[in-house]
């Protein structure tokens, strides 16, 4: 029979027949206990891989967790940390216009302090022409 197939079809029947066979002689109850075994060992392997899967599962959803976690509080530094930047540059703006007042006040109060040594002159001048008229009416009452 398989002189009369195809050339490229003489595996495929070959190997089809040897499965025949096989199926055939796994009818006597060895071959059952054999089918058995095989299947039994095939269920604990799922059951395995059922399990590493289910605890990769869990891993992943706490890492999951955590990353959620981490990702929430990076928001929060972030948002405070633009806060931060505005309320420093509110502060440096500040710090500028204190700067330019206190440099208007220094230089007011350098003007009234020229201003005072000049009163002060003038007033050092007046006890003088006072004292010295004050001198002279003396003078004149003793007389």
């Amino acid at each position: 029979m398989a002189s009369s197939l195809p050339p490229f079809l003489h595996p495929f029947t070959s190997n089809m027949f040897s499965q025949l066979l096989s199926l055939g002689n796994m009818i006597d109850e060895e071959g059952m206990d054999m089918a058995r075994t095989d299947i039994l060992e095939g269920l604990h392997w799922m059951n395995e891989v059922s399990l590493w899967n289910k605890d990769r599962n869990v891993a992943f959803t706490m890492q999951w967790i955590e990353f959620e976690r981490a990702f929430k509080l990076l928001e929060d530094l972030r948002a405070n940390y633009q806060a931060l930047e505005r309320e420093k540059q509110g502060l440096s703006w500040r710090r500028m216009i204190l700067l330019l007042k206190n440099g208007r006040l220094l230089r007011e109060l350098d003007h009234y302090s020229q201003h005072h040594e000049e009163l002060l002159r003038m007033i050092a001048e007046l006890k003088n022409v006072t004292s010295k008229k004050s001198a002279h009416h003396v003078a004149l009452a003793t007389k």
